[in-house]
């Protein structure tokens, strides 16, 4: 399967977020709409409710109380004393002015059977029983395949309408001549009696509203999918000519062509891929670069190290050919000095002074010629000669002659040896050397000196 470019795929992912964007715009248009329709037809369905209120009082509070003046008691007038029969035909007389309106006074046991409620107006009575707190419910339902705004207001049961709707005994006969004695019967003060319900048809405005939003999606979609389009024009117009001249600019650079797309890319790049992969060659270079100039500089850096080191040993050699030479020129007026001091010390014994002198002069004498003897032992070059030998020893010969050159270069020695240290077989002067070698080491880079201390069981620790 062959890889959109980037540019394509650019493309296709604005389009399918302006398509989305056209979506959600008529989605809100379209239940905007709806609340607009259903608030308007709710204002409506105030006009019906307050009517047949008005009606149910008039005939309840005026009609009734002058007919029961007029008539015997047991007389009784539907058209003028039935405050359903009376609201009923008003509001049906509405229908000549307003046919998509329908009323019902919905009853579980109605006395007439033209009020008998279906079974969703059942259920809603249900529920207001259960809810006696609410007085009222509205909503869009399904019937006769048709969507209706439905409002049901509950009609409670008052004092004086027992005397119709609670014992049979006490209704009239003539109530109980036309509508019989058992239905619309036995309710209490308070129960829920029936409910108005108002029946307004809104499938054809939702229709008309749907049609709205369609055509506010294909009026959008076609205005932000030109402004697409024109948009489009002016990248190619502008930027991609401009990326040609980056594209120039980088093959300068890296001095080679742009990597060329992959076989199942071929005939689908663009500027923009070709701008990406000359980036990644050019990023590819800078770390070739980068990792060449970094092992360059640690070979820049390793090589002076080694010359500094080889200067240093070098220095060394050419030291230990001086001290070879100084302390051949030392010892011969040490051997004088202390040949005399013998000299003297064997005429004048009896002198007690004199003989306290000539101590200090031979103790000072043969730590002369102790020194002399390891700068001679430094010095000297043999071939290797392995015997038993004291570690400590040779380590105590090479820091008597560089303890003065440690002392000055603010280093301190610290001396840590085991009382038992057996003799080891080696070459003492090579050993020497090497010693010395690393204490040199150690006084051209003391933040190395950490090795020293490991505890080794005949070594000596040092530490800056």
């Amino acid at each position: 399967m062959h890889r959109r470019s980037m540019k394509t795929r650019f493309y296709f992912g604005a389009g399918c977020i302006l398509f989305v964007f056209c979506g959600i715009f008529s989605l809100v248009q379209y239940f905007a709409l709806r609340n607009i329709v259903i608030d308007n037809v709710y204002q409506n369905t105030e006009i019906f409710i307050g009517t047949a209120s008005a009606t149910r009082n008039y005939v309840k509070d005026v009609l009734r109380p002058h007919m029961l003046e007029l008539l015997s008691p047991e007389a009784f007038v539907p058209e003028a004393m039935s405050t359903s029969f009376v609201s009923r035909e008003v509001l049906n007389g509405l229908r000549d002015r307003f046919p998509d309106f329908s009323y019902k006074r919905a009853a579980h046991n109605p006395k007439n059977p033209v009020n008998m409620a279906d079974s969703f107006e059942m259920e809603k009575l249900r529920w207001f029983r259960n809810h006696p707190d609410t007085e009222e419910w509205r909503g869009i339902i399904e019937k006769d395949n048709r969507a209706y705004f439905t409002r049901m207001k509950a009609i409670y049961a008052e004092a004086q309408c027992l005397k119709c709707h609670g014992s049979p005994g006490r209704a009239p006969g003539a109530l109980k001549e036309i509508y019989g004695s058992e239905n619309g019967y036995h309710f209490d003060v308070g129960d829920v009696v029936a409910a108005d319900t108002i029946y307004i048809p809104v499938d054809v405005s939702f229709f008309k509203i749907k049609e709205t939003a369609w055509l506010m999606f294909i009026v959008a979609a076609t205005a932000l999918f030109s402004l697409l389009g024109l948009f489009v024009l002016l990248f190619n117009r502008t930027v991609v000519t401009d990326l040609k001249g980056v594209l120039t600019r980088f093959k300068t650079i890296s001095g080679h062509e742009v990597a060329e797309p992959r076989l199942e890319d071929k005939g689908h790049s663009d500027e923009l891929e070709q701008v990406k992969w000359a980036f990644e060659d050019v990023a590819s270079d800078l770390k070739v670069t980068h990792d060449t100039l970094r092992a360059s500089e640690s070979n820049t850096t390793e090589k002076r190290r080694m010359e500094k080191y080889l200067a240093q040993t070098e220095k060394l050699a050419s030291i230990g050919q001086l001290a070879s030479g100084v302390a051949h020129e030392i010892n011969n007026p040490l051997g004088v000095i202390r040949c005399y001091a013998n000299l003297i010390a064997r005429s004048r014994a009896e002198d007690v002074q004199v003989m306290q002198d000539l101590q200090i002069i031979q103790k000072h004498t043969d730590q002369c010629k102790s020194v002399v003897e390891a700068l001679l032992n430094f010095a000297r070059v043999s071939e290797p000669r392995k015997a038993a030998a004291d570690v400590r020893a040779c380590l105590e010969e090479v820091l008597s002659v560089l303890e003065v050159q440690f002392q000055k270069s603010s280093i301190e020695i610290r001396r840590r040896f085991a009382d038992d240290l057996p003799h080891v077989t080696l070459d003492a002067a090579k050993m020497k050397q090497v010693f010395m070698n690393l204490y040199l080491l150690l006084m051209t880079r003391p933040i190395c000196s950490w090795v020293w201390s490991a505890p080794w069981p005949w070594s000596s620790a040092a530490g800056s």
